[in-house]
């Protein structure tokens, strides 16, 4: 068993309480970061209630735009592959 100084005993004494002030100071930050994100997403909850119905109405047609497009972009590609296998190789794809 062996036999601790004075200074041992303080040297723990002192990383205990460093540990505990860093473990601390962890949770509140947490704390604090938790709080603000909660209250930037309640704000963005209630501005998205706030909008006005032609603003909704605007963004679901640009939505359907957007995704209108991505898929004619691929049905586009899939289509040019097609004619230019056709065009530079003369192979019948049905």
């Amino acid at each position: 068993m062996p036999f601790k100084s004075l200074d041992d005993i303080s040297r723990d004494k002192e990383e205990r309480e460093r540990e505990e002030l860093k473990k601390n100071i962890s949770n509140d930050i947490n704390d604090v970061f938790g709080n603000i994100m909660s209250k930037r997403k309640d704000d963005k909850i209630k501005k998205k209630k706030a909008r006005p119905l032609w603003r909704k109405v605007l963004m679901f047609f640009l939505g359907l735009g957007f995704f209108l497009l991505a898929i004619n972009f691929v049905l586009a590609n899939f289509w040019l592959l097609r004619f230019f296998l056709k065009s530079l190789f003369n192979i019948n794809i049905a």
